[in-house]
């Protein structure tokens, strides 16, 4: 008898310094008494990494970072807080990976490449292939390794950006867009989807590129204009640009400029702000047009004329090479300007 209580107050002082040492490390921080869980664990933020996933040694992992089956993260990779690594990634040594980004299925990072924070890389893209291309090759898949990529930038899917284009924090670049080599893009460009962006295009910060649009190698679009895709039957809207306008390399386009259907601008033509340009309209290429001016439709713009602001041409004018027309000026519908004159 004497023993067994000897054994209940055994068992009494055990649980009495259990439950003191409880209370002291609670007291301490370290456990929650409501919550045995240990500090600094929330499970909102908890990492995820699939067992068919393969972690090199050292990689330094964030929290809230979720790895999909099948990934393979080769050693010396850092990945910042709240990534989502999808299945059958590859990330290749030395990469670093900002927070809050996102690798999509399949795709692939070269060793020692940086991706921004806030990245979305798409499924199946190529991120600083080992292979170069040389510099008048088309790139033709994924993104080059020479491209840089700001934060924020939003990618779709099967997208392409050429070599030592630069594409700013925040722009929005929809599926299957192509953005070829030497482009820039500021910041807060939207791309649609299916866009092409030709060799050495500039666009202004706010630009919105609508889906199916095709910029010319080039053209640089200033803030405020529309690149749009649709056929216009009779007007385009007002900072549009229509998808069967023909536009030259080297364009240098203001804001809220607008051309018509079936219209031409050949190449290094400069286009003040506030332009309208109508449907099958013809600018020859070194024509310098002010702000604010209208050119009719079916009017014929030749080489080296310079238009003045506030300037009306009218319907079907036939302006010759080397005309200058002062700003203010109205030159009637259907006119004949013969070259070298001077319009007031």
């Amino acid at each position: 008898m004497k023993n067994k209580i000897d054994e209940v107050v055994i068992m009494k002082k055990i649980l009495l310094y259990f439950a003191v040492f409880i209370l002291i490390i609670s007291a301490l921080g370290c456990i929650d008494a409501n919550n045995p869980r240990p500090r600094g664990e929330d499970p909102e933020h908890t990492t995820t990494i699939s067992p068919s996933a393969q972690i090199g040694q050292d990689v330094v992992i964030g929290q809230g970072v979720t790895i999909g089956p099948n990934v393979i993260i080769e050693q010396d990779v850092i990945i910042g807080n709240e990534v989502k690594i999808e299945q059958d990634a590859i990330i290749s040594q030395d990469a670093v990976i900002g927070s809050n980004v996102v690798v999509g299925k399949g795709a692939f990072i070269s060793r020692g490449e940086t991706i921004a924070s806030g990245t979305i890389i798409p499924a199946g893209a190529k991120v600083g292939q080992d292979v170069t291309p040389q510099e008048e090759t088309p790139w033709t898949e994924g993104i080059s390794p020479s491209a840089k990529i700001g934060q924020g930038v939003r990618i779709g899917q099967n997208v392409t950006i050429g070599p030592n284009a630069i594409i700013e924090h925040g722009v929005v670049i929809g599926n299957n867009a192509k953005i070829e080599q030497d482009v820039i893009i500021n910041q807060g460009v939207i791309v649609g989807s299916n866009a092409v962006i030709g060799k050495g295009a500039f666009l202004s910060q706010g630009v919105i590129i609508l889906p199916g649009a095709v910029v010319p190698a080039g053209a640089r679009i200033y803030q405020g204009a529309i690149a749009d895709p649709q056929e216009e039957t009779e007007q385009t809207p007002a900072g549009a640009i229509s998808q069967s306008a023909k536009i030259g390399n080297g364009v240098k386009m203001g804001r809220n400029v607008t051309i018509g259907s079936n219209a031409i601008v050949e190449h290094s033509v400069v286009i003040g702000n506030n332009v309208k340009i109508e449907q099958n309209a013809i600018i020859n290429q070194g024509v310098v047009i002010g702000p604010n001016v209208v050119i009719s439709q079916d009017a014929i713009i030749n080489q080296g004329v310079v238009i003045g602001p506030y300037v009306v041409i009218g319907q079907g004018a036939f302006i010759s090479q080397g005309v200058i027309i002062l700003p203010g000026a109205v030159v009637p519908a259907g006119a004949r300007i013969a070259q070298g004159t001077i319009v007031s």
